[in-house]
């Protein structure tokens, strides 16, 4: 290897010093990379192998995926939102979250026209700061043994006392469909709070997660729950003699959305990656490994896979739409509400 000697040194230093930034920092420039902050488990891992390649084949782009709990992203975004740049270009966040983010304008507009597949998103999903990739809702759960219920009111019959079973981390989707079936709505809680508070009284099991309820649906503890169809259904495929409907009232959704940063120094490149994640192939693949049903018209689910954890148009229609700006206002008191009155 050649030795640079210190006069060849001062000179090339000189020499770069006097060339434009561009120049320098070549590798900066043409710097490809997007940063998608994400749950990890096999929400990263088939984004990792679908959503990323499509980027890497397609556009040329590397995503790197920055992967934390909610709180952490959350946390992550608020705390570099006045830098010149985030760290992290696309956050992926449930839609009430991210409607925090736009509110703290972390989050930039959507230009449809700058995100390939953006057209047939489904027209009700679209929001003015975030697209939507997949989606879920809760819906009741049974077991085949009991009258099947047909509303979320039903859950209050006294032939099913003590045999209902709800999670912990769905308190506050508990709470306004609960208000929705007692003559309030997602704007006003209040008659919710008062018949959750009967239906304490008439037995119901608290869960720390999502899979305590399918074990207690496996087992016999719980024959009834309310709970996410993708979930109900890929325990229905492992054998638990469950079914599942959804309720008179409507299924209460909840949409996993994808954001670009006010503050992002690849834009183009951020919304490029969205388009990669509408692809209708990574949609399906999506659907297939997490349960989650896709956002976009032209994404075609295997027959079956549609029936168990698809929704209708007519089931879309009816869905119980969050007033998320009410419920960050509410949002300690639910909390406190659910924690200290109706677990406590």
């Amino acid at each position: 290897m050649s030795r640079v000697s210190r006069r060849d040194l001062l000179k090339y230093s000189a020499a770069a010093a006097a060339m434009p930034m561009t120049s320098i920092l070549p590798a900066l420039a043409n710097d490809k990379r997007v940063v998608f902050g994400t749950w990890g488990g096999d929400s990263e891992r088939i984004l990792r192998e679908t959503m990323a390649v499509v980027a890497k084949e397609r556009y040329g782009i590397e995503v790197v995926f920055d992967v934390g709990t909610p709180s952490a992203r959350k946390t992550k975004l608020i705390a570099q939102a006045s830098r010149p740049r985030n760290t992290m270009d696309i956050p992926w966040l449930v839609d009430s979250d991210m409607y925090q983010m736009s509110a703290r304008k972390i989050v930039k507009n959507i230009v449809p026209a700058d995100i390939p597949n953006y057209e047939n998103l489904i027209e009700d999903f679209r929001t003015d700061y975030s697209v939507p990739n997949c989606y879920g809702a809760l819906v009741l759960v049974y077991n085949n043994s009991v009258t099947p219920p047909a509303s979320i009111k039903d859950l209050w019959r006294k032939e099913y006392a003590g045999q209902i079973g709800v999670t912990d981390l769905s308190y506050d989707k508990i709470i306004p469909m609960a208000s929705v079936a007692f003559g309030g709505s997602t704007s006003n809680y209040a008659p919710g709070y008062e018949a959750l508070l009967e239906l304490k009284k008439n037995g119901v099991r608290v869960y720390a997660s999502n899979e305590a309820v399918g074990a207690a649906l496996k087992s016999g503890e719980v024959k009834i729950a309310l709970m996410w169809k993708g979930r109900a259904y890929t325990w229905q495929q492992q054998g638990v003699p469950i079914s599942y409907v959804t309720p008179s009232e409507g299924a209460y959704p909840t949409f996993f959305v994808m954001g670009v940063t006010s503050n992002t120094g690849v834009p183009e490149l951020a919304n490029q990656v969205l388009g990669a994640a509408l692809d209708p192939e990574v949609q399906v693949a999506v659907a297939r490994v997490i349960g989650q049903v896709p956002t976009v018209k032209n994404a075609k689910l295997p027959p079956d896979l549609e029936a168990g954890i698809g929704f209708s148009e007519a089931d879309r229609a009816k869905f119980i739409k969050a007033d998320h700006a009410y419920a960050a206002e509410k949002a300690s008191e639910a909390r406190e509400f659910w924690n200290q009155k109706f677990k406590g």
